[in-house]
């Protein structure tokens, strides 16, 4: 650690990789590409940094491990309100891939108590169709299922439901 003209600690490439935990080639790399910028150089031409930018790195770590990617960690650090909207666009992100595995699950689980090809095929189709095109498959089973029949109530009931798919599919009996 050196103090600055301004009285205030500023530490070296390396130093700074040791308290963010990163290598020193990234430390270098999120310089170079606008993620942190060192508040001076020395005589001899190295970056020095101080605690605003090694906070910068920390943050910037934290956001990389949670799977967001170094445009959006750049936009999120250059704006105020960047980080709440980078936040807000993972976790739907993350929201969408959660459904993917929760039907991965379920395909899997179902598998598991497969026995035949043939039982499996038209499960794995609906797995992979999408989500308005399952709903519109539901509501026109239980039109043509429900016919004439005026239970009030009941038919709008079940027309508008959107629950979700369920975890673990019961066992189709061939």
């Amino acid at each position: 650690m050196r103090m600055d003209d301004a009285s205030r600690p500023t530490w070296n490439i390396g130093a700074v990789a040791r308290q963010t935990g990163l290598p020193v080639e990234m430390v270098r790399h999120g310089s170079d590409v606008g993620v942190v910028a060192p508040v001076g150089r020395t005589s001899g031409g190295y970056r020095r940094y101080d605690t605003a930018g090694v906070a910068r790195l920390q943050l910037a770590r934290t956001l990389r491990d949670l799977g967001i990617g170094l445009g959006d960690i750049r936009a999120a650090l250059g704006r105020e309100d960047g980080l709440t909207a980078v936040a807000a666009a993972h976790t739907e992100a993350l929201e969408a891939q959660v459904r993917r595995l929760r039907t991965h699950q379920a395909v899997l689980r179902t598998v598991t108590r497969r026995t035949t090809q043939e039982s499996l095929a038209p499960m794995t189709r609906t797995a992979r169709i999408h989500p308005d095109e399952r709903r519109k498959l539901v509501h026109d089973f239980l039109t043509e299922s429900l016919g004439d029949i005026d239970v009030p109530h009941f038919r709008e009931g079940l027309l508008t439901a959107r629950g979700a798919r369920p975890r673990s599919w019961p066992p189709c009996r061939p």
